[in-house]
């Protein structure tokens, strides 16, 4: 009897725990199977709906965010492929700041539009976003992948949540700026980087094949935009750091991977400005002893010593009477050496300035060894007389 009953709650309790089992199983396959966890769980689905959601975007984003967008990118490939406009002169010509290596991305775009055919209409000017929507895209998977793997699945899905629903993503990560895909790239590289506290969980070789693909995307970053630099500094040194058994093998791959990255550039460039420049040099070099002077007409607010009913601003000073301005605050014209006085402002090595004021300053330019080396187009019609014109810039000889 008692081995009759031991029996019976044997079976019954497996019969309760094959349904404990089954009910489990159930509750697993149906999540899998809910709309949202089978895009999540399918990498290519779930890209294919970031790049689609991110078109979109694009799409619908009617407005500007920065002049650099259109000035950087978009305009000079145009020039590169069609030969106009030519407003991007000044910026990369002049002191040669900026790479190629941007604008080249939509160039070869526009190439490929205009063999096509389809140089025209929406199309060519949806073009670049759309491209750059697919960067965006991949930047947003990246971002989930690099949470996931930091943290976890549950943190990944919160993060690629905030991404897409960021009011500052969805209005600057399909703009055609340096900034947008450089951010693509950061991204996509510390999701490959080798960070230390993962050690123990991959092999060296494993390691390094990802340091690899990460310096090499960290080297078209700091190409795009010199100052990405700064962030694979400080990881670079903790990394060293925790590392230090492996400190030879990372210092040839960064050496080795750093020459071409920078043989490519040098390049790429040359062909463009037709001598060999390094940009990053010239970018930071400008941007750190860059001197910039320029007539305002600000209010004296803060000043009691002045007298509010008769003053005038440092503009009306200028209109009033360029040549005694000039003579009065800058260099003499025909001084070989440089003035002693401290007040007087040096000739600049360019001039920058509206038509209307060629009548006045004509001669002064030529004793100066000024020479018009641009000229853009400003308004056809402007009520402000000093404001007529092109703008016209000059370069000293």
């Amino acid at each position: 009897m008692n081995k009759l009953n031991y029996r019976k709650k044997t079976d019954t309790s497996n019969v309760i725990e094959q349904k404990e089992n089954f009910i489990e199983e159930s509750e697993e396959n149906s999540k899998e199977k809910r709309p949202l966890n089978l895009i999540l769980n399918d990498q290519n689905r779930l890209l294919s709906c970031l790049i689609l959601f991110r078109i979109i975007n694009a799409i619908f984003t009617k407005t500007y965010f920065n002049p650099d967008e259109y000035w950087q990118s978009v305009e000079v490939a145009h020039y590169l492929v069609f030969g106009y406009p030519k407003l991007f002169y000044l910026v990369y010509c002049f002191e040669k700041i900026r790479s190629i290596a941007h604008p080249l991305l939509f160039a070869t775009l526009y190439k490929n539009l205009a063999i096509l055919g389809l140089d025209k209409g929406n199309l060519f000017i949806y073009a670049p976003r759309i491209f750059q929507a697919v960067f965006a895209g991949i930047g947003d998977l990246y971002t989930y992948k690099l949470a996931k793997k930091l943290f976890n699945e549950s943190t990944a899905n919160w993060t690629l949540f905030c991404s897409i629903v960021s009011w500052f993503n969805f209005f600057c990560s399909i703009r055609m700026l340096s900034n947008s895909i450089e951010t693509v790239l950061t991204t996509v590289a510390l999701y490959y980087w080798p960070w230390p506290s993962f050690s123990n969980f991959m092999s060296w070789n494993d390691r390094i094949k990802a340091l690899r693909i990460s310096l090499t995307l960290a080297a078209i970053c700091c190409i795009l935009r010199p100052t990405n630099v700064i962030v694979w500094g400080f990881l670079g040194i903790q990394l060293l750091w925790k590392t230090r058994e492996h400190l030879i093998s990372i210092i040839l791959n960064t050496l080795f991977i750093t020459i071409i990255a920078i043989s490519t550039i040098v390049l790429v460039d040359y062909t463009f400005y037709g001598e060999i420049v390094f940009v990053p040099i010239n970018f930071f070099n400008f941007h750190f002893n860059l001197s910039m002077w320029y007539l305002t007409c600000d209010p004296p607010l803060m000043s009691k010593e002045i007298d509010i009913e008769n003053y005038v601003d440092e503009a009306d000073q200028f209109y009033n009477n360029p040549h005694e301005f000039l003579k009065t605050y800058f260099e003499p014209i025909n001084s070989t050496s440089s003035s002693t006085d401290l007040n007087l402002r040096k000739w600049p090595n360019y001039l920058i300035m509206f038509e209307a004021l060629l009548p006045d300053l004509n001669l002064f330019l030529e004793k100066l060894d000024y020479r018009e080396c641009a000229r853009f187009f400003n308004s056809h019609f402007i009520d402000d007389w000093r404001r007529r014109g092109d703008v016209i810039a000059f370069c000293k000889n």
